[in-house]
């Protein structure tokens, strides 16, 4: 009877179905797996690091000075040098540096000289730049030299670019 089956179907909640629904779909249940792992990761995240190793050693008497000795941009509100800020600089001087040289030479030049800069730039520009980036410092020792070198060489190719084009 058609009847007796629509009621049987309106007795079921919206929650019942939607669950007996997502159980039939293959791609749901390893979705829902994997929801579940990565949040028993989360919670089990305690007992894999020790989070008083890892805390941050300020030096209160550096809090928020201006350039200090061993600080040359001055310190943050938990006493750190601005470390960032200098890598920051010197990834840019170098990549800027480079780019314009870079793209001076195949404006002075041309042909041959140009296509081979200008098509090996492009397939820097190709490769996403934090994906340079994190492959590059992998491959070297991961110092903070070698990350400028791979800020700056990820950089070249934006600064390389324009150049030719102010002749």
């Amino acid at each position: 009877d058609p009847t007796q089956t629509a009621v049987r179907r309106q007795k079921r909640s919206l929650w019942t179905d939607a669950w007996r629904r997502m159980r039939r779909s293959h791609t749901a249940v390893i979705g829902m797996i994997l929801f579940a792992l990565i949040v028993i990761v989360c919670f089990s995240a305690p007992l894999f690091s020790d989070y008083d190793a890892q805390v941050i050693n300020s030096d209160l008497a550096l809090i928020r000075k201006y350039p200090v000795e061993g600080h040359p941009l001055g310190t943050d509100e938990l006493g750190r040098g601005r470390t960032s800020i200098t890598i920051a600089l010197a990834a840019t001087v170098v990549s800027s540096v480079l780019g314009i040289i870079l793209g001076a030479i195949p404006a002075y030049y041309g042909g041959a000289t140009d296509s081979i800069i200008m098509r090996t730039l492009d397939v820097f520009m190709a490769i996403p730049s934090m994906l340079l980036m994190i492959t590059l410092v992998n491959i070297m020792k991961p110092t903070t030299f070698n990350l400028i070198i791979a800020m700056s060489i990820s950089g070249v190719p934006s600064m390389c670019c324009p150049t030719p084009s102010v002749r």
